[in-house]
């Protein structure tokens, strides 16, 4: 049975912050605790036009300046009434676009990386939305800004094998991951991280996208290069700078095995998870691509920065909205392991 992406869609925390405003915020509050050479990065990093703005998972400025010092308690909560909030709007939009009932989904997947509930964020949606007792629910965690393409991965492989509706969401709260120093891995993520969910439907109903093939790869020769470590019980980002170099050396090898016999001038349209701007221009230059292929990724950076797993998924969403038959679009996530993911969507 051929599995087919019905529908795509995404929610964000209303506040929304611009660069230099939070840039004057970083100053404001940390000028005495970071080193002079700190805070020339905090700026340099804050003030590129790469990104324009991002969104917060708080009430108000005031609640979200208060995350400086956030109990841990208080941050736990904060993650868990977001991550529901935005997963459940998500996936009322995902399914009223493509018009099924929420109570007609057979199974829902979770993915997640900057929290930890259990049970998962798909209890309280099942206890908030109108669906069936018996759904079939799945809560993945670990997989980092990539962990958007296992989702959809699972998702299909159940529609295939069961004839069932899918329902997938990629949520993050990444400022629930929040810490400041003079790591220079802290202050990256403090200006390149925004938080947001995004929601598909995969069905065995033929309109959107039929997935043509599907690959990972893991390369845990590299996982000290982007995944997030424990200090006193808190979560901590860690980035190497070399990240985007390594992101350049393996994409050819395996964007070429994600083809598996396509031609890379039939793909029209290339969403990558929106890494940073050196993790696109390393992949773009990797793959000989023009700025126009990257484009959408880097709109996406731009308006809303990274929002770890749901990124790429904004990124689809632009082409399944406006795909004609037969449109291929080539979809890669980076993330933490270190893997790649990837996908071969074609507009039906």
């Amino acid at each position: 049975m051929d599995a087919y992406l019905n529908s795509i869609a995404t929610a964000v925390p209303p506040l929304a912050l611009e660069q230099q405003q939070i840039c004057g915020l970083m100053n404001q509050y940390y000028a005495e605790e970071l080193s002079p050479r700190s805070l020339d990065v905090m700026k340099k990093i804050f003030l590129h036009p790469g990104i324009r703005k991002r969104h917060f998972a708080a009430d108000s400025l005031g609640d979200l300046i208060m995350i400086r010092n956030e109990d841990p308690d208080l941050r736990a909560l904060r993650f868990q009434n977001w991550a529901v909030s935005l997963s459940k709007e998500a996936l009322q939009k995902a399914a009223a676009k493509a018009g099924i009932r929420l109570k007609d989904i057979d199974a829902v997947i979770t993915n997640t990386c900057t929290g930890y509930l259990c049970p998962g964020i798909t209890s309280y949606l099942n206890e908030l939305l109108d669906m069936s007792d018996s759904v079939r629910v799945y809560d993945l965690a670990g997989g980092g800004c990539g962990g958007a393409i296992p989702n959809l991965q699972l998702a299909k492989a159940l529609v295939e094998s069961e004839k069932m509706i899918v329902a997938g969401i990629a949520v993050e709260i990444c400022s629930a991951t929040f810490q400041m120093g003079n790591d220079i891995s802290l202050i990256v993520s403090n200006g390149i991280f925004g938080d947001g969910a995004a929601a598909f439907i995969f069905s065995p109903e033929k309109t959107g996208f039929k997935v043509l093939n599907s690959v990972s790869s893991i390369y845990p020769q590299y996982r000290e290069a982007v995944r997030f470590i424990y200090k006193k019980g808190q979560l901590h980002n860690k980035l190497s700078p070399r990240l985007p170099e390594i992101i350049g050396s393996i994409i050819s090898p395996f964007t070429e095995r994600l083809l598996s016999g396509i031609n890379i001038r039939d793909i029209k349209n290339w969403a990558f998870h929106p890494g940073g701007e050196k993790i696109l221009g390393a992949a773009q230059a990797a793959l000989s691509l023009s700025d126009d292929k990257i484009k959408i990724s880097r709109d996406i950076l731009k308006e809303y920065g990274n929002m770890s797993s749901p990124s790429v998924m904004f990124a689809v969403e632009n082409f399944i909205n406006k795909g004609v038959s037969g449109d291929k679009t080539c979809v890669l996530g980076f993330g933490a392991g270190l893997t790649i993911h990837g996908c071969i969507l074609e507009a039906v």
